[in-house]
């Protein structure tokens, strides 16, 4: 398989999609358990259509815009965890077409290939509950097309007045998952460190960020409810949590292997050679992808396996520089 997706012509990204079909066509046809999560989220929706204000009638920390998701569903087809699971197919269709196209067109890699999209597509199924519609799937949408602008950045050596947007869409994030937030530190890191960005572009990427946050605070306190919105999302996004150790078990079941890869991929990055600077930096700026969301860890509202697709970014291109480290035939043939 890994030999299959070596190969650069377009029609991979159709084997890509088909893989990430096969790969949940049994949760379609089969179901699966509703996630406690599914529930609340779907009851926020049915709550809102109602008529019922968020955080003010509905004391609950769903960021603005996956609760404004979650209601548009409702609104369509009401409690359905099919549509959940439907829409996510889309989302993670997207973020791996998007993921490997930009290492593709940037040339981050020495070879163009699609094993980083196989290895998107791998890590986002890990876990069943990473198959559902979460505001960490919606919310690593926008982080992804903040990492394309900054490695357009980074290719210029210079920055441009495009760091609003990499602000913008960290915001944006923020607003559909609250730990995203954390990445504005990855993108400022990234600027100051691999570009020639200005005090004044710094700027304008943190006013990015600030501003969809604060129109949707002037949002609420329009309305009145700017109390119970900083009260109950704000707030509740940086009280202290108390986690389960049972918790951490699952976890590290769950996650080993996706981390191993990645880990491997980046030890032998050490030492190897044949990259460019340009491609030098992107690994920078990907491995401050992966300490911003460890940072992300202690914002999570519970862990699961799908709080931690904020990770899959870097854990896929990682684990790509592990497998495409290797020469065609250089492990036995049966594992390729």
């Amino acid at each position: 398989m890994l030999s299959f997706f070596r190969v650069n012509a377009l029609y991979q990204i159709f084997s890509l999609l088909i893989l990430l079909i096969v790969s949940r066509i049994h949760i379609f046809l089969n179901g699966s358990p509703e996630l406690i999560p599914e529930l609340q989220w779907m009851l926020v929706g049915e709550q809102i259509n109602k008529g019922f204000v968020m955080y003010s009638d509905i004391w609950d920390n769903t960021a603005p815009f996956s609760a404004m998701v979650y209601a548009g569903i409702d609104s369509i087809v009401g409690r359905s965890q099919f549509a959940y699971q439907f829409l996510a197919l889309f989302v993670a269709a997207f973020q791996v077409i998007y993921f490997n196209v930009v290492i593709n067109n940037r040339d981050i890699f020495p070879k163009r290939t699609y094993l980083p999209g196989l290895m998107y597509v791998i890590f986002l199924n890990i876990s069943i509950d990473c198959t559902t519609l979460s505001p960490v799937l919606m919310g690593t949408s926008f982080l992804l097309l903040a990492f394309g602008t900054i490695v357009k950045q980074v290719n210029r050596l210079e920055a441009t007045d495009e760091v609003f947007e990499i602000g913008f869409l960290i915001g944006v994030a923020t607003l559909f998952y609250p730990p995203a937030c954390v990445f504005i530190l990855w993108a400022i890191a990234s600027l100051l460190f691999f570009s020639g960005a200005t005090l004044r572009q710094h700027s304008l990427a943190m006013f990015g960020f600030l501003f969809p946050l604060f129109l949707t605070g002037l949002f609420f306190y329009l309305d009145g409810t700017y109390d119970d919105f900083f009260q109950i999302f704000i707030s509740s996004v940086f009280q202290i949590r108390q986690y389960n150790l049972n918790d951490f078990r699952t976890l590290l079941a769950t996650l080993l292997l996706p981390f191993i890869f990645a880990v491997l991929g980046f030890l032998r990055l050490v030492n190897a050679t044949g990259f460019v600077n340009f491609q030098l930096r992107c690994q920078q700026v990907m491995m401050l992808w992966g300490l911003t969301g460890f940072l992300s860890i202690g914002l999570m509202p519970f862990l699961a396996p799908m709080q931690f697709i904020i990770f899959v970014p870097a854990l896929a291109f990682f684990a790509t520089n592990f497998f495409s480290s290797f020469k065609k035939h250089g492990w036995p043939k049966c594992f390729f």
